[in-house]
């Protein structure tokens, strides 16, 4: 998302329009150590202090914990769930006009993929 801001205005402003409620993260100490934890990383680890603010960074923090679509990522291997594939854990998606079928900012909107039966987007 960085990159995108960085690199791509148009698409940044679709992504920048979305809450990222960061008075409510503030509250809430152990999220917002992490998300610290992830500016100094950012900043000071990958040497990229000159180019993300500390703002811009826990705004993109900010907009995938609001609004982004929680995933399975899933591969092939020994640890058989379904057709030779394990759950190899989660991943968080921001799909911008996804995110605008949200309630006060809670996912209410499941998109269900149904294999070779197609997709479906349910909403709550």
């Amino acid at each position: 998302m960085l990159i995108i801001k960085r690199d791509s205005p148009t698409n940044w402003k679709r992504i920048e329009r979305l809450m990222d409620h960061k008075e409510d993260r503030m509250k809430d100490k152990e999220s917002w150590v992490r998300s610290e934890f992830t500016v100094n990383f950012i900043q000071m680890y990958l040497g990229l202090e000159n180019v993300f603010s500390e703002k811009v960074i826990q705004q993109c923090i900010g907009i995938v914990n609001v609004n982004g679509i929680k995933s399975k990522l899933v591969m092939p291997g020994r640890k058989e769930k379904s057709r030779g594939q394990f759950e190899a854990g989660y991943f968080r998606c921001v799909y911008p006009t996804m995110a605008l079928f949200s309630n006060c900012c809670d996912c209410n909107a499941r998109f269900i993929h149904h294999g070779d039966f197609g997709k479906s987007l349910n909403i709550k």
